[in-house]
């Protein structure tokens, strides 16, 4: 009886690490951190830096989690929902900090201003691009979230980074919020030389995080920090970011 018992006890004090219920494992197609890579063959592959970050954490985890592929703004609503899910990568703002549990951080990036080459804009001081044209954003990006909490009232919303930039090849936007190697990556998807737009004026550098929804228990996103800490003492997070060169520090144009 007293081995019943401590039996019980003890198996209910384990940590669980992603199966008490599965974790639905959520991101978007966005170059350079996650997105579809399709071959010669046409075979897709969801691959990028922060790809091989979850996919490390949940090999250690023992997590069989399929990770599911969404449009940004529908991704973002059912993480909030819940539950059980977790979306990566999004950056922390105060905006956002109640509305998720936290793990991370697992990179940043600098987000820039970014005009077609050649644009006369010029941009010393945030709160001067208040007054420039329409600055493109799309629904429920960060960049656009933080841009009306500086007071913005010049955004145009698209539905995705590549029916931006379209706009912003055809000068139908003056400027784009966007992150430097997010652009770069979909430039070269989309068969466009990446010296077609250019960043003139770094806004923010921004941690992301991997987001978990809030009824998530507390011991599965616990177990989920210490194996990204356990990535970051023994090197294998470094080596990852590393393999993947994420260029995190544009050449502003003067």
């Amino acid at each position: 009886m007293v081995y019943l018992l401590l039996l019980t006890v003890t198996l209910l004090t384990i940590p669980c690490t992603g199966h008490c219920g599965e974790l639905r494992i959520l991101t978007e197609n966005v170059p350079p951190l996650n997105y579809i890579q399709r071959d010669s063959s046409g075979k897709e592959e969801l691959v990028g830096q922060s790809v091989d970050i979850v996919k490390e954490l949940q090999r250690r985890l023992n997590d069989k989690s399929e990770i599911q592929v969404l449009p940004w703004a529908r991704a973002f609503t059912l993480t909030q929902q819940g539950p059980n899910t977790m979306l990566f990568s999004v950056a922390r703002t105060k905006t956002r900090e109640d509305m998720f549990q936290w793990v991370g951080p697992v990179g940043y990036k600098d987000w820039v201003f970014l005009a077609l080459k050649g644009s006369p804009i010029r941009i010393e001081h945030l709160d001067e691009a208040k007054k420039i044209g329409i600055i493109a954003t799309y629904r429920r990006d960060v960049r656009g979230e933080f841009l009306r909490e500086e007071g913005f009232e010049n955004l145009e919303y698209g539905a995705d980074p590549q029916s931006i930039l379209k706009k912003m090849l055809a000068g139908r936007n003056d400027l784009w919020i966007a992150s430097w190697d997010e652009y770069v990556e979909l430039a070269k998807l989309q068969g466009v030389d990446p010296e077609s737009l250019v960043p003139i004026f770094t806004a923010k550098r921004a941690q992301y995080f991997l987001a978990f929804s809030k009824d998530v228990p507390a011991a599965v996103v616990r177990s989920w920090a210490d194996t990204l800490e356990s990535m970051r003492r023994d090197g294998s997070l470094e080596a990852i970011q590393n393999r993947w060169e994420v260029v995190t520090h544009p050449p502003v144009a003067q």
